[in-house]
């Protein structure tokens, strides 16, 4: 399934669930995000994201937002030692990470851009990261598992959408809005907190795309 193709089956769904009032919700501050590698978003891109999500959150109604992020691999609890000296071999001599950000779909459980990677540095970072995570012994979290999207999550729902016709519309209006190609110089190992309706990230360490 081509990654396009992958989105618009997300949007499917999703646009059936939210009619339906059948989402997906985890009422905020609950929720227990595992450590994740995520590729750090350029200034302009998250601003841009911030004002979208702004928007969107006005319509879902009892949402939260997000630090701007992509993921690459979530991670076990533990053993940082060994996924800072994964992330570093991953990351070594690679080279900036560019997606490009087009249109926006509604999932179960959220609302997130989609981004397209330009070329195949995203993919060899998420190949090379498993990689080195194997050899540690430390890939069990996602151990088997293929993550096949490049998105960026805008608004998560912390209960049921208040304006379940009016999100498809807003969201109908922008499924192929473009939004710009993002450059991420440096990949993060975030732990993350909740605070002020919104998820925060917070680095543990990271390593630059160079």
């Amino acid at each position: 399934m081509s990654l396009i193709d992958r989105y618009q089956e997300l949007w499917r769904q999703g646009r059936r669930a939210v009619l339906r009032g059948d989402v997906d919700v985890q009422p905020f501050g609950t929720g227990c995000w595992p450590l994740s590698v995520a590729l750090r978003l350029d200034p302009p891109t998250r601003a841009r994201f911030a004002d979208l999500a702004a928007e969107a959150a006005a319509l879902v109604g009892d949402a939260y937002l997000f630090d701007h992020h992509v993921t690459v691999r979530a991670v076990d609890d533990g053993g940082l030692a060994l996924y800072e000296s994964a992330l570093r071999e991953a990351t070594a001599g690679l080279g900036p990470v560019r997606l490009r950000f087009d249109g926006v779909v509604l999932t179960r459980s959220n609302l997130m851009a989609c981004g397209y990677p330009v070329d195949d540095t995203a993919s060899r970072l998420r190949a090379r990261l498993a990689e080195a995570l194997a050899a540690r012994g430390a890939d069990g979290l996602e151990r088997g598992r293929s993550r096949d999207i490049w998105h960026t999550t805008l608004v998560g729902f912390g209960g049921p959408v208040a304006d379940p016709r009016g999100l498809v519309e807003w969201v109908t209006d922008r499924l192929d809005q473009p939004f710009g190609t993002a450059r991420c110089d440096v990949a993060d190992l975030n732990r993350w907190t909740a605070a002020e309706r919104q998820q925060h990230a917070i680095p543990i360490f990271s390593a630059p795309l160079g």
